[in-house]
């Protein structure tokens, strides 16, 4: 046997490998030449190295393969770690910027481009981690905007771009968990036009056109009751009669409207409608107080119609009260009626009874600028 190799490769005759098929070629030579009936010794020995060769040699694989698994989760913990990092630090940058945003100005309240660093949200994964930071973005975005109705009765963040927010954080699939967390007022607000396919619209206190349409919408059967009415009367006094009774079926229909289903004829026709100062339906009571200080503002007109003067005096509490008084205070409250409309947009009515008149009307279209 060559003994100048060190054992057992010495023996096998061959150098050190790590080829497992060299190994065995060796064992397979030098069995054939000293085979076990001759060479029981030779061949015991070569046996032994044999096994040796083989053992050191898995012995070696597994050692590298430990390491290398080591080393793999190590590596693994460190990207996890690094990751972990990177998500975290994603979240505080969308967190900083949707404060900054949200308290400033918005001067282009539909233009998109601003909100664009939310898109950064879906290199996020995990699932944890995306949870806490879609509720932290709608517990802030509600009550800006729920803030904002208390203050301007309108929204701050439009529903355009809080439909767009919600494709990006999916707050429909946290709702149930947000039903546990967050008031009825905020979940109706946020939700309300989530699932609709239609384009956004917009809820504010309505306007002087919105006003005026109304107006006009409630005008057109009281016209036509009047127009019907005026054919019974001589041709004389046709055009006073027609006013008469023009305004007289315009204050009864639309008391009786408004207390039968809480909304007139011409606030459904403009998508109009009566709310307290919670955004919830008014009360009949809320009703009945408004129209008495509107037929209180108005007396002077149904004394006209009822034909209650007399020489520039008005016929009250049985007798008759001079021009120059009942004049006085119908026109102050005209004044109030003016000025609170301008200061407040609202009605004199409006504000004693405690009520809102709130216009629903399509938001504008989304836009991307640089």
């Amino acid at each position: 046997m060559n003994q100048k190799r060190e054992y057992p490769w010495s023996t096998l005759e061959i150098d050190e490998t790590d080829d497992k098929k060299a190994i065995k070629k060796a064992y397979a030579v030098l069995i054939k030449e000293y085979k076990p009936d001759e060479h029981p010794e030779e061949f015991q020995e070569i046996q032994e190295a044999y096994k040796q060769a083989i053992t050191s040699l898995t012995q070696e694989q597994n050692t590298a393969f430990k390491e290398d698994s080591i080393s793999t989760n190590l590596s693994k913990k460190t990207a996890l770690a690094q990751a972990s990092k990177d998500e975290s630090e994603i979240v505080e940058k969308i967190l900083l910027e949707m404060h900054s945003l949200v308290n400033d100005e918005l001067k282009e309240p539909y233009n998109l481009q601003p909100w664009r660093f939310i898109e950064t949200f879906k290199k996020i994964n995990d699932l944890d981690l995306k949870a806490q930071t879609a509720q932290k973005v709608f517990e802030l975005v509600a009550y800006t905007n729920i803030e904002h109705l208390n203050i301007k009765q309108s929204l701050k963040i439009p529903m355009t771009i809080i439909k767009y927010l919600n494709g990006v954080f999916d707050w429909q699939l946290y709702w149930k968990d947000y039903q546990k967390l967050f008031p009825e007022d905020v979940l109706n607000m946020m939700f309300s036009q989530l699932d609709n396919e239609e384009p956004a619209y917009k809820i504010g206190l309505i306007g002087y056109e919105g006003r005026l349409k109304c107006f006009v919408s409630d005008m057109y059967p009281s016209l036509l009751i009047a127009l019907i009415g005026n054919f019974f009367h001589e041709y004389g006094t046709l055009a006073f009669e027609f006013i008469k009774l023009a305004f007289l079926t315009f204050s009864i229909h639309r008391f009786i409207f408004e207390f039968l289903f809480l909304n007139s004829i011409g606030k459904l026709a403009n998508n109009a409608f009566l709310v307290n100062k919670h955004g919830e339906l008014v009360s009949r009571i809320q009703i009945i107080i408004k129209h008495l200080v509107i037929n209180f503002t108005l007396f002077p007109m149904y004394a006209w119609i009822f034909d209650r003067f007399l020489n520039d005096k008005i016929f009250l509490f049985n007798e008759y009260i001079d021009y120059k008084y009942w004049s006085s205070f119908f026109w102050a409250l005209i004044f109030v009626n003016i000025i609170t409309l301008i200061t407040k947009k609202r009605f004199l009515h409006e504000i004693i009874s405690g009520i809102y008149v709130m216009h629903k009307e399509p938001e504008e279209k989304a836009i991307f600028t640089n």
